[in-house]
């Protein structure tokens, strides 16, 4: 189980917590990987809104983030995130871990 955290300056709806949604993640090759049944939790960090997704993975999901990985996360129809080339490297060495 994988969880990404997303801050925000909003507060989000509370038919939010608990909510199923698709992930689109575009990955650095240009392609994508969706995933499905996402598990969306609204939560507050130090009074900072934020939305937490619990996403479960697979080795084979694992390998090909780690190969490309995401450049732009979107929630559909709640928010899309675009990730610095300094979190690309991050995330490559995150799955790396996960793969060892």
């Amino acid at each position: 189980m994988i969880y990404f955290t997303a801050t925000s300056n909003i507060f989000f709806a509370e038919s939010i917590q608990n909510a199923s949604m698709t992930i689109d993640l575009q990955l650095t090759n240009n392609s994508s990987l969706v995933l499905d049944s996402v598990k969306c939790l609204s939560d507050s960090l130090d009074f900072v809104p934020s939305l937490v997704f619990h996403i479960s993975l697979t080795e084979e999901q694992v390998r090909k983030l780690y190969k490309n990985p995401i450049e732009t996360f979107t929630a559909k129809g709640i928010l899309t995130t675009t990730f610095t080339k300094k979190k690309i490297k991050q995330q490559k060495r995150i799955f790396n871990c996960l793969l060892k």
